[in-house]
């Protein structure tokens, strides 16, 4: 299937910001602040849903019942992982509007491996908790392009994309707790009609 998306349009898109984000800052990247929201609310045990945009998207996620879910939906962790191949993807569309390159057709697939437990063992409060040990990332590209430039997409849309870079260097996680001081505007959606 031919790869679907307007080059003229992204460039339009890519042309009009790109005066906000200069390329001449030496080293360092030019970037600009983007802030995200993400409100969970439990429904019945490890059904979820989150609401992104304030609500104007909804997503649901459930454990497998191996591990006490009802397997409704995707567990969070293959949200992550489709988080991060959705971001790395649409960050090639970018680049190969930015590049101009004519590419037919791309596909790409996001493979991990981690450990987790449900259960922190007796002691194990230092102990390495659950982690990703490997992200795999291929990609499949139609391009009478040479290959040194398609190796250029690739090494430009792992560094633009967010998700990869923070897999790559981690960023801090600041957590704070609201201790009985009520839980601001969650309602329990209704998901399924009985």
């Amino acid at each position: 299937m031919p790869l679907k998306y307007s080059k003229d349009k992204t460039k339009g898109i890519l042309d009009s910001v790109r005066p906000h984000f200069p390329k001449d800052r030496g080293t360092k990247a030019a970037t600009k602040s983007v802030k995200m929201q993400a409100r969970v609310n439990f429904v019945d045990g490890h059904l979820m849903t989150a609401d992104i945009r304030h609500g104007a998207f909804r997503i649901i996620t459930d454990e497998p019942s191996l591990y006490g879910g009802h397997d409704l939906a995707p567990a969070p962790l293959e949200y992550f992982v489709a988080g991060f191949a959705l971001c790395e993807a649409a960050q090639y569309l970018w680049q190969i509007v930015d590049m101009d390159l004519d590419v037919d057709d791309i596909a790409l697939e996001v493979k991990t491996l981690s450990s987790w437990s449900p259960l922190l063992a007796d002691g194990a409060e230092d102990a390495v908790g659950p982690e990703f040990s490997r992200v795999s990332v291929s990609v499949w590209i139609e391009s009478a392009e040479p290959r040194e430039r398609i190796e250029e997409l690739l090494r430009r849309s792992a560094r633009q994309c967010p998700a990869h870079a923070s897999l790559e260097k981690p960023v801090r996680i600041d957590t704070k707790l609201h201790l009985n001081e009520g839980i601001p505007g969650v309602s329990k959606p209704e998901l399924f009609t009985q």
